[in-house]
């Protein structure tokens, strides 16, 4: 395995840390009197810093559902970045059960790098689609026993809405059907993110029929979401014949 030093998110570092800097700005002080936003934002900061032997153990895990022959260096650029930033997002959410953080705080932090990824485009958008259609013939338990559970779908799936992937909605379709999944939801609010119209005849019947109250609930919202996209242009564009 190559060496990753996550060389890739240096330019996104600082949107980090400004993004954690603001982010302390509306958050209370901490229980130690603290009333500077920037030095909590320095120790949030500081969890975004992984080393190798953060990101190795989830490399290794997600290669098995690659097939890193035939990808190009800008795809292994695509894959090793998705993978430190699952290893940042790992830090984050154990800082946020023990109390460290607040989600706020997490989601503030890792937008960023979520940002820095959808920026490599076509070969983030092609990687995120290999591993997430690889790994959907796995049962909820074999996901559990993995490194990474069920992460790499959750987080790929907010890169594919972030990269507005078009290409990804028949595959999130499938997965938001899928019941070998516990957060379904967020494949159905990536539809609605996507707001490709072609979703809507599924986004519909799953609004109509999920035995997921929740999930009916993120349905209809990303159905609102397509079809409140969908007016202005129709407006734009009447019937032959009828004056705008």
């Amino acid at each position: 395995m190559r060496n990753h030093d996550g060389k890739f998110f240096a330019a996104a570092l600082p949107l980090a840390l400004c993004a954690l800097t603001c982010a302390c700005k509306s958050s209370p002080p901490s229980d130690t009197g603290q009333t500077s936003s920037q030095p909590r934002a320095k120790e949030l900061h500081a969890l975004t810093q992984v080393s190798p032997s953060d990101v190795e153990p989830i490399m290794t895990d997600l290669q098995a559902w690659l097939i890193l022959a035939d990808m190009t260096d800008t795809h292994r650029k695509a894959f090793e970045a998705f993978c430190h930033f699952l290893a940042v997002r790992y830090r984050f959410d154990r800082a946020v059960a023990d109390g460290k953080v607040t989600e706020e705080e997490a989601v503030a932090a890792t937008q960023p790098l979520i940002d820095a990824m959808a920026a490599l485009g076509a070969p983030m958008e092609d990687v995120l689609i290999r591993i997430l259609g690889a790994r959907k013939t796995m049962t909820l338990e074999q996901r559990e026993q993995t490194a990474c559970k069920e992460d790499p779908e959750t987080f790929g799936a907010i890169t594919l809405w972030t990269l507005k992937s078009k290409r990804a909605v028949p595959l999130l379709i499938e997965l938001a059907r899928s019941k070998n999944y516990e957060n379904r939801r967020v494949f159905v609010r990536a539809l609605g993110r996507i707001g490709d119209p072609q979703s809507l005849t599924a986004l519909r019947e799953l609004a109509e029929t999920d035995l997921d109250e929740d999930l009916r609930s993120e349905a209809r919202a990303a159905i609102g979401a397509i079809e409140a996209a969908q007016a202005p242009r129709a407006e734009s564009n009447p019937p032959t014949g009828e004056k705008k």
